[in-house]
C-alpha cells in the first residue's frame, strides 16, 4: 500500500511562437524553483501542434526555460528569471532566432573530454545564456544554439578529469561558428573552510594568479555541507579569496603566497564579522550595478 498526498497547484499555460509569429511545437518547458534551483516534475510539458503548453506547478518564485527540441532547430532557448506565480497564469513566448556554435574539447593527449560543461556569457553584460544540453558527448563534441552576439565562452571539465578549465573572451558569433578547446592537465587544490561554528557551507573560493592578477576559471569552487572544496589549477603561484555567504555573518579571508607544484591542501578559518552595506551611485545620481 502506497498512500500519496499532493497539494493543489496552479496552471501555467501559453503558446510558443518563433520570431515571425509562427507557432512552434516540440518546445520543452522547464520550471525551476528560483530559491532552491530544483527542477519541478511537469509531465507532458512540451508544446503541442498548435504551439500550446499546459502544466500544473506549485505556486512560488520560478525560473522558466523554453528550449526547442526539434532536430536541427535554429531557434535559441528563451528563459525568464524570478517569475512570481501564485495563481493560474498564461505566458506566451517568442523564441529568438539563433545560430549554431559547435566544437570539440580535447585534452593535451588529443583525447576527447567527456561531460565538459560549456557556458556562454554576453561579453558586454556578463549575463549567462540558457544553453540546454551543452555538455560534450563521448567524442568530446558539443552543439548549442545561441542568438547572434559577442560571447565569453567557458568550458568546465569535471573535477575527476584533473583538467584545467578554460575561458575565452569576446568571441563574435554572427553565423554558424566552430570553437574548439584543448585543456591542459592540472593539479588538485583542496581544503576545508571552518568558522567559529564549524564547517562553512557555500563559501565561494576564488583563485587569483599572483603574477597576472587574473582570476582562474574554477568550476565547483563553493564549499559543500562539510566545508570541503576542490578545484583544478595549473602549476603556479596564487592568492586565494574565501568569501562566505553574506547571511552567515562571517568575514572574508585572503591568503597569499600559495605555491601549487603538486596536489595541495589549503584550509581556511574565517572569523565572525559585521555587516557593511550601502548604495553605489554614479556622478549623475544613477545606481551602479555590480560594482
Amino acid at each position: 500500500i502506497l498512500n500519496v498526498s499532493r497539494p493543489f497547484g496552479v496552471v501555467l499555460d501559453g503558446t510558443v511562437f518563433d520570431t515571425l509569429g509562427v507557432v512552434v511545437s516540440g518546445v520543452d518547458i522547464n520550471v525551476i524553483d528560483a530559491l532552491t534551483g530544483v527542477l519541478e516534475f511537469t509531465p507532458n510539458d512540451n508544446s503541442g501542434g498548435s504551439g500550446n503548453y499546459d502544466v500544473i506547478i506549485s505556486p512560488g518564485l520560478k525560473n522558466l526555460v523554453y528550449s526547442d527540441q526539434n532536430a536541427g532547430s535554429r531557434l535559441a532557448p528563451f528563459s525568464m528569471q524570478n517569475v512570481n506565480i501564485t495563481t493560474d497564469v498564461t505566458i506566451d513566448v517568442n523564441l529568438p532566432a539563433g545560430v549554431f556554435v559547435s566544437g570539440t574539447v580535447l585534452d593535451a593527449s588529443i583525447q576527447p573530454v567527456v561531460g565538459a560543461d560549456l557556458d556562454f556569457d554576453q561579453s558586454a553584460t556578463e549575463i549567462r545564456l540558457t544553453t540546454p544540453n551543452d555538455n560534450t558527448d563521448n567524442n568530446g563534441d558539443y552543439l548549442v544554439v545561441v542568438p547572434v552576439g559577442v560571447y565569453n565562452i567557458s568550458v568546465e571539465p569535471v573535477v575527476t578529469d584533473r583538467l584545467v578549465a578554460a575561458r575565452i573572451f569576446s568571441i563574435p558569433v554572427n553565423h554558424d561558428t566552430v570553437v574548439d578547446f584543448t585543456l591542459q592537465s592540472g593539479l588538485s587544490l583542496s581544503g576545508t573552510v571552518t568558522g567559529p561554528g564549524g564547517a562553512v557551507t557555500g563559501c565561494d573560493i576564488d583563485v587569483i594568479d599572483a603574477l597576472t592578477l587574473a582570476k582562474l576559471v574554477t568550476p565547483g569552487d563553493k564549499t559543500n555541507a562539510s566545508g570541503f572544496y576542490e578545484v583544478i589549477v595549473p602549476n603556479g603561484n596564487f592568492e586565494m579569496h574565501f568569501q562566505p555567504p553574506v547571511a552567515s555573518n562571517l568575514a572574508s579571508l585572503i591568503k597569499t603566497g600559495i605555491h601549487v607544484g603538486q596536489d595541495t591542501v589549503v584550509n581556511a578559518g574565517v572569523q565572525s564579522g559585521v555587516l557593511l552595506q550601502g548604495t553605489v551611485q554614479s556622478g549623475t545620481g544613477g545606481l551602479v550595478d555590480a560594482c
